[in-house]
């Protein structure tokens, strides 16, 4: 047996968890050792079958979805083996030879009824799923002050509106919280498909209607419990991006995984 080595995986942490990493763990079996190249922080996703996880930080360029557009490097010198990067791959939503886990911890101490995701980045023009400051404190009003609350994301992308700041925390840390939580909530983003790998339900919104189905099929192979919400005509094909749920549509779905009155 030969070891594979695989990456950098540059492009979006969606499309890393759901066409990139399960890809690798299921060819992971036919080799002596998997070594990862990927972003520092990224390495938890790999820990189950990674021996080694070898950092690799872009150089000036913006990941780009799935496509993974950035710096091409070469195979880290050292290592010998199969070496394959995600230009080589194909990323269908529902390829069949993928493989996952379920993201848990140990640490039951981590845990929240209400996780929120307040998304606050603009790339590739879906800022207008971004909730304002007024939307968010209006939500998470209404979940009630019996309910822990929690915010996930990263330190740049995502805003802080109350409740325990977990941006920015390590990944292991945010999926022991995750995997303990109530509800997950936001717009469509990497943090929420993570939910999806940690079990957590989730009420997530788009305006792409396409996403409805990565949410509840494609991308969801733990079956976990998620309600979608699109618009019936996608702003992606109108042209309309001044969609957004309200407040009283994302509290309707929520309500169903809270304890509130």
């Amino acid at each position: 047996m030969i070891d594979l080595i695989a990456g950098p995986w540059i492009g979006e942490f969606g499309w890393e968890l759901f066409g990139w990493q399960g890809v690798l763990r299921a060819m992971s079996p036919q080799y002596k050792r998997v070594i990862i190249i990927g972003r520092p922080g990224h390495q938890f996703i790999y820990r189950d079958f990674a021996h080694e996880y070898v950092e690799f930080v872009p150089e000036g360029n913006e990941p780009n979805m799935w496509m993974n557009e950035g710096t091409v490097v070469k195979k880290p010198e050292g290592y010998s083996g199969l070496y394959i990067q995600p230009q080589q791959m194909t990323f269908m939503p529902n390829a069949p030879q993928q493989a996952f886990i379920k993201y848990a911890g140990t640490d039951t101490s981590r845990t929240a009824d209400f996780v929120y995701h307040a998304r606050d980045l603009s790339k590739y023009g879906s800022g207008y799923m971004n909730w304002g400051e007024h939307r968010w404190r209006e939500l998470i009003e209404m979940c009630g002050d019996r309910n822990m609350i929690a915010c996930i994301g990263s330190k740049d992308g995502a805003a802080y509106y109350g409740g325990a700041d977990f941006r920015g925390a390590p990944l292991s840390n945010v999926c022991d919280l995750l995997s303990r939580a109530g509800v997950l909530v936001g717009p469509s983003s990497g943090p929420m498909h993570l939910g999806s790998l940690c079990g957590t339900p989730h009420v997530v919104w788009s305006g792409n209607i396409i996403n409805k189905a990565r949410y509840e099929d494609w991308w969801n192979p733990l079956k976990t419990e998620v309600r979608t919400i699109c618009p019936e005509d996608s702003p992606w094909t109108n042209d309309n991006k001044e969609w957004q749920p309200t407040p009283e549509e994302v509290f309707d779905r929520a309500k169903e995984f809270l304890c509130v009155a």
